[in-house]
């Protein structure tokens, strides 16, 4: 499987999740992250980088902009927000249940809800959203 996790700027929460996904996934799956407003080549942010040491867990790398070839490449779109999720559809050629949020992957299909954004938040705001991530994460590879 291939998954590719989507934010806005693409240097907290998706590359966060990359990074815990990365640690979970089998062997020969592939994941990666993009953001739908990322100026390609920004930092991840400190805070992030940060608590994901804490964990034991790296989001190394660089922001970069979601475009069609991520999409192509992706089997599952996993989107931190919904309205990441309407612009995709709105503005990429890709098939509706291939885009969806955490929350409805991580849940079954049976939730509603987004990961708070905690850019411009303090260090307790990141570790915060790195533990709901990895709690999403890890029920929905756990239960696999």
């Amino acid at each position: 499987m291939k998954y590719l996790l989507v934010c806005t700027g693409n240097t907290c929460r998706s590359p966060m999740a990359e990074g815990i996904m990365r640690s979970l996934l089998p062997t020969g799956d592939e994941v990666r992250s993009a953001g739908t407003a990322a100026w390609p080549g920004s930092a991840r942010a400190r805070f992030a980088l940060e608590a994901m040491r804490e964990a034991g867990l790296t989001c190394d790398g660089r922001a970069q902009l979601l475009d069609q070839d991520l999409i192509d490449w992706a089997d599952t779109v996993l989107c931190m927000e919904s309205h990441h999720r309407e612009a995709i559809l709105l503005h990429f050629d890709a098939p509706a249940d291939k885009i969806r949020t955490l929350s409805d992957w991580s849940h079954g299909g049976d939730a509603d809800g987004d990961v708070p954004d905690p850019h411009g938040g303090t260090l307790d705001d990141y570790r915060r959203v790195r533990d709901q991530l990895n709690e999403m994460i890890r029920k929905k590879l756990d239960g696999h």
